[in-house]
């Protein structure tokens, strides 16, 4: 049975979500729009943070509660060593757990949404021990799900598998189990026992155009919000020359969004370079601005330049934009994966990295162009799946003994396809009717 608007409002669940994010476009993007559906439904949501301070890009999380932690990332000289949970130790952790005890005290929460844990920030694991504590101390234990993607790697799998047994009673998939099953990332994730939802892609909604197509629809270069000289200053230097091979998408303008935590100095220097190469001022280098303005502009382009990563390359298949993924090229990460089988499924064009110097690229979005859209949209039902899922989990711990993965179905793909199919089937009765 579905909860109805009214059976919501009248038992008002309060859902705590925990979300670290160090760069602060893709994971605290989900969790506002997963926050606002949430509340849309009747919840009072709550948001436990110890980045907010760190993100560089601004979310008003108008429809959440702020909880703020002891920052994490602010003990980590570069945001790239928090990988080793070096600096998650001693007092940090303890002051942590003395706030995480109190926000649930305070707060009451009857589900904690745990994002991305323990599949990532593993180290985070006293946490949850911490929300445990409080549950132990009232004598009544509140359901904990994990909200990850649909393809997840990690260079500690063995540590992921008992921290799900431990503390996870229900994993939500955003993905539909079509364009990739979680244990499809990693033969490991096959001995997962804890039960498996998958809601669907999870995609902000995006806005309809602001201007009519025409030819001189800008292009649109972003390299996510995190940035390693390395890696990021032969991206952007390269998508800078690209222009002289993207066909005819060289006679538009294109748009540069560099992370903010991009040098002083490379920010100058491919300035300098996209003026060299645009005397005009077609090609123009930026800081990121604020996410629905950037959604925009994603509307309005006439392509785009991507890393793998999950928000930026889904809300582009959402608006049917041709663009190339240049994933990031390091061991665990999911967007090599992900840049490949969107590729495989029309969405994109693939270069890898190691392969993308100014010709592949001009010339791969180029080709993208010619193309055309994917000829199946993409499945963007993530966050009316993801909210339904966590109120069923409410339902079923009310009913069930928590962590009761005999009993607790684990949902396949198809069965996702044929409650997709019922649903439709029961509204076209209801139109009818």
């Amino acid at each position: 049975m579905r909860y109805s608007a009214g059976m919501e409002h009248r038992f008002k669940p309060r859902i705590l979500i925990l979300s670290e994010s160090p760069e602060g476009f893709g994971h605290f993007n989900i969790t506002d729009q997963l926050g606002t559906t949430l509340s849309q439904r009747g919840a009072t949501v709550a948001l436990a943070s110890g980045s907010f301070d760190h993100a560089k890009v601004s979310f008003d999380f108008k429809h959440m509660q702020k909880f703020s932690l002891p920052g994490v990332y602010s003990a980590c000289a570069e945001p790239y060593d928090i990988a080793s949970g070096a600096p998650y130790k001693g007092a940090l952790v303890e002051a942590r757990q003395e706030r995480m005890r109190a926000i649930c005290e305070q707060f009451k929460p009857d589900i904690i949404v745990a994002e991305l844990f323990p599949f990532k920030d593993s180290y985070r694991a006293p946490d949850l021990d911490a929300c445990r504590d409080w549950m132990h101390a009232r004598g009544k234990p509140v359901p904990v799900v994990s909200l990850c993607r649909d393809l997840i790697r990690s260079n500690e799998p063995e540590t992921v598998l008992q921290l799900l047994d431990k503390h996870i009673d229900r994993i939500l998939v955003r993905g539909d189990g079509l364009f990739s099953k979680l244990e499809d990332s990693m033969p490991e994730w096959q001995r997962i026992t804890t039960p498996i939802h998958y809601t669907g892609n999870i995609v902000s909604p995006m806005p309809a155009r602001s201007t009519a197509p025409s030819a001189h629809d800008p292009v649109v270069v972003f390299g996510g919000g995190g940035y390693k000289h390395s890696e990021d200053f032969p991206f952007f230097a390269n998508a800078i020359e690209a222009r002289a091979h993207a066909g005819p998408l060289a006679h538009a303008p294109w748009q540069l969004y560099v992370s903010a935590h991009c040098p002083l100095e490379d920010m100058q220097a491919l300035q300098a370079l996209a003026k060299k190469v645009a005397p005009d001022g077609s090609i123009t280098v930026q800081h990121p601005i604020a996410h629905a303005a950037f959604q925009q502009v994603l509307s309005d382009c006439g392509g785009a330049i991507m890393r793998g990563g999950y928000n930026s390359c889904f809300e582009l298949a959402a608006v049917q934009k041709p663009f190339i993924s240049v994933p990031r090229n390091y061991t665990f990460s999911d967007q090599l994966p992900r840049a490949q089988r969107m590729e495989s499924l029309g969405y994109c064009a693939f270069v890898h990295p190691e392969q993308a110097s100014a010709e592949a690229m001009g010339t791969a979005l180029a080709q993208q162009h010619a193309k055309g859209p994917a000829a199946e949209p993409l499945n963007c039902t993530g966050l009316e799946g993801a909210s339904e899922a966590i109120f069923s989990t409410m339902r079923d711990a009310r009913r069930l003994p928590l962590k009761a993965a005999a009993t607790m179905p684990r949902i396949s793909p198809a069965s996702i396809r044929a409650a997709q199919e019922q649903q439709q089937q029961q509204a076209n009765l209801t139109r009818g009717a």
